[in-house]
């Protein structure tokens, strides 16, 4: 058995799929296994994989089913002690797994590990400071009272032990665009989350998805799921009152007056500071405006939270 099972879900990255699974064949620590779940791209991205002949490499091609299903493919056949995730569009620093599995000896009874992530735009990378401010080593963080800002775990630089899956399931397929903060709560509820602030995973940032045009919260979560445990729960509350704030303000950006008005309803406006109460009431357009003022910011560096 492998130590690690890297699971690449893949759907129309050909551009980006060489260098993601390059890094990954550049690890330092070699124990891994890798497993591309090739989710019905209709680009030249399986041609792209195909060209790898590494033996540690899997290539499953299935009909477009979703990133759900994708990546449930990938749990389903993957072999290792411990899951890796990792999206087609992503890569990791050659030290990634090295240092993962590093904490997996440091912290023999955790099971849910990752590391801080560098954001990759066009014209270079910069540190995304939002969660490691006050981190200066590795530690087992409680998931909700640690993602106020940016959740601590992300699809490309989460890493899980194999028996995370007999415990929570998988991921939820009825969810159509959000399943992955669905899965951290989840996990959140169960285990903490050891977190190393190196900067080991690059993210690249395709466009404005906050003010996206095709924005639909139809297919959004509904986090309606924890209700009671929210309740008992002051962290998972304010956790889940931010993702309903950020919904919200989607909802108002893409004129999705539904959608407003059912996130709205189920927040709790007393967690809000005065700066989100203020931005809820902006018309659209100007939301609009300030949020491609804010990516302009953050490609040159600079961070304006809405979540303070």
């Amino acid at each position: 058995m492998r130590t690690f099972s890297v699971v690449i879900t893949l759907y129309n990255k050909e551009r980006y799929i060489a260098s993601t699974l390059k890094s990954v064949l550049a690890q330092t620590f070699e124990d891994f296994e890798i497993i591309v779940v090739n989710d019905g791209s209709e680009d030249r991205s399986l041609d792209i994989v195909s060209q790898f002949t590494d033996e540690r490499l899997r290539i499953i091609s299935q009909k477009n089913k979703g990133a759900s299903n994708a990546r449930n493919t990938g749990l389903g056949n993957a072999n290792g002690s411990y899951i890796a995730l990792l999206d087609g569009d992503d890569s990791w620093h050659p030290n990634y797994l090295n240092e993962i599995y590093k904490l997996t000896q440091e912290f023999p009874k955790e099971k849910v590990f990752a590391t801080a992530v560098m954001m990759s735009y066009p014209n270079g990378y910069q540190r995304n400071a939002c969660y490691s401010e006050n981190i200066d080593s590795p530690e087992p963080l409680d998931f909700f009272e640690a993602s106020t800002q940016m959740a601590v775990l992300t699809s490309s630089s989460v890493v899980f032990d194999r028996s995370i899956i007999d415990e929570i399931g998988y991921f939820d397929e009825r969810i159509i665009s959000g399943q992955d903060t669905d899965y951290w709560i989840r996990l959140g509820l169960k285990h903490q989350v050891v977190f190393s602030p190196k900067h080991y995973v690059y993210y690249h940032q395709i466009g404005d998805s906050l003010s996206h045009s095709r924005f639909d919260s139809k297919n959004k979560p509904k986090y309606l799921k924890w209700l009671e445990e929210e309740d008992s729960n002051p962290a998972l509350k304010y956790f889940l009152n931010i993702n309903r704030f950020s919904l919200a303000l989607r909802s108002k950006m893409a004129n999705d007056k539904e959608g407003v008005e059912f996130y709205s309803s189920y927040l709790d406006h007393n967690l809000l500071s005065r700066k989100q109460r203020s931005l809820l009431r902006l018309p659209s357009t100007l939301l609009r405006v300030l949020f491609r003022i804010k990516s302009f910011l953050e490609i040159k560096g600079v961070y304006l939270s809405i979540f303070k």
